[in-house]
């Protein structure tokens, strides 16, 4: 059972292929006056046509597509204004290591741009950001952490580690990492597993991370199995939050703070999902969410 990251939390919701969880958007229960608005956002959407939101580095930044690029076509198809996302997401895909040509116009570049690219299994990684802050001498560490995949324990195992050598590489072998941020601003959660993955590496050995209890639910406890690999005594630890931290990242925060490894710093108090949520797939493309639990930090 994983914590699911939708903002809405019902304890029981139908899914459909194309629902969005969200039925605000429903012409039953639109005014006329709204009807027409909608109507003249999507006009001026198709107008505007599908660009590039995000360019992952490491792929399509280091091809050359940025944020803003207004595609035109894919493989000499052209894109058009009732050409849909999904229909130039299934242009873009194929076969790893197969060849895609993609077409686009830039603000303040005359005529058509083109790129080509291998297609291939493309990773997300959940930290965005690993560096020292301030004089590195100091040896203040910042880990921004934006998702809880399946590999985020591993990637934050790594990050405190080229943190801690770069401290002591910049302190010349005097000290080590003295105090580590780490940023969950804005991180909607994941997987409960890896949430205890990330908790495991900064709370004391045999420490209980995360509880969840429900009717009709084995009740669940998961505890720190590893020695940290912070220090509380040598390393400080700060943990960024807002109004977007939830699920997961919760979970994260919540031992920290209830464990006083570290300290909580925000502004804004985080979302407030306490759920476990399954997701059953059920014929014709359709799938059932429904809450099974709720968790608990330590205390």
């Amino acid at each position: 059972s994983t914590p699911t990251t939708t903002p809405s939390t019902p304890q029981l919701q139908f899914v459909d292929e194309q629902d969005d969880d969200d039925n605000n958007n429903n012409p039953n229960s639109m005014t006329l006056e709204e009807k027409m608005e909608q109507r003249k956002f999507m006009k001026q959407l198709q107008e505007r046509g599908i660009t590039v939101v995000s360019a992952f580095e490491g792929y399509a930044f280091d091809y050359g597509m940025r944020v803003g690029d207004k595609l035109v076509g894919v493989d000499d198809q052209p894109i058009e204004a009732s050409t849909t996302v999904d229909q130039v997401r299934n242009m873009l895909r194929g076969e790893p290591e197969t060849l895609v040509t993609i077409q686009f116009e830039r603000e303040g570049l005359d005529g058509i741009q083109q790129v080509q690219m291998p297609r291939t299994v493309v990773q997300i990684n959940d930290v965005k950001l690993t560096t020292l802050v301030g004089d590195p001498k100091d040896g203040i560490g910042y880990i921004q952490l934006s998702g809880f995949a399946a590999n985020a324990g591993q990637e934050v195992k790594r990050s405190i580690l080229a943190l801690q050598h770069a401290a002591e590489e910049a302190s010349e072998g005097e000290s080590s990492l003295q105090g580590l941020i780490l940023d969950l601003r804005g991180n909607p959660g994941g997987l409960l597993t890896s949430a205890v993955d990330v908790a495991s590496l900064l709370v004391p050995k045999n420490s209980d991370i995360v509880s969840a209890k429900g009717r009709g639910f084995p009740g669940v406890l998961y505890r720190s199995r590893v020695d940290p690999l912070l220090d509380p005594a040598r390393t400080k630890l700060a943990v960024l939050v807002n109004g977007g931290t939830a699920s997961a990242a919760e979970i994260v925060s919540g031992a920290v703070q209830d464990l006083d490894v570290g300290v909580i710093v925000g502004q804004d108090r985080t979302y407030g999902k306490g759920l476990v949520q399954n997701v059953e797939d059920l014929p014709f493309q359709t799938a059932l969410k429904f809450t099974v639990a709720k968790y608990y930090t330590p205390s």
